[in-house]
């Protein structure tokens, strides 16, 4: 199980309170931070930028694939920590799965559940279209391996010489990975 190891408050200069620093020298000081907590080589960092506040996030991928195991430093123009937040953070395995999924069927196997879903909805209109978003690895509350699939669902009706958009959300699936192959439970 993970345990929080006790963390140092991120090293800052007083000349650097002051004034801001370069998003070089947050990422650097989000780095130094998490590097307390997880071994930071396992996580693709990427890093957000607004006028007051610098966002940090480190994702872990297994075999390629986005993970829901997260942890997002924010920092303030000075470089001093704001807000640290974590997801998961120690919990997926990097051979949380033995072989990298096949990603098409995982989608059309979310996609199939909303066609059921959207069944007595399609009545209503002349064509649904389903386009996943995005596709994230997770642990389930009992343990199990689940692929959160992020769907977009358009509804068209007709007008005219074309079909007209009605409406648009995003669903979120989850389809189940028991035994290295999928399950529908």
């Amino acid at each position: 199980m993970y345990k929080m190891k006790k963390t140092r408050k991120p090293e800052m200069s007083p000349s650097s309170v002051d004034k801001n620093v370069t998003l070089e020298r947050k990422i650097q000081i989000a780095k130094d931070f998490m590097s307390d907590i997880v071994d930071i080589s396992k996580y693709q960092i990427t890093s957000e930028v607004d006028e007051e506040i610098t966002r940090v996030t480190f994702t872990k991928f297994v075999k390629g694939i986005k993970t829901a195991e997260t942890a997002t430093v924010k920092l303030k123009n000075n470089g001093e920590l704001y807000s640290y937040s974590s997801f998961m953070l120690g919990r997926i395995s990097d051979n949380i799965i033995e072989s990298t999924p096949n990603i098409e069927v995982i989608t059309q196997v979310a996609q199939n559940r909303l066609e059921s879903m959207y069944k007595d909805v399609k009545k209503n209109y002349s064509k649904i279209e389903y386009e996943t978003e995005f596709l994230e690895l997770t642990l389930l509350k009992d343990g199990t391996v689940g692929f959160i699939c992020t769907i977009e669902v358009d509804c068209f009706y007709p007008a005219g010489e074309g079909f007209y958009f009605e409406y648009s959300q995003l669903i979120h699936s989850v389809v189940c990975w028991q035994d290295n192959k999928l399950s529908t439970n």
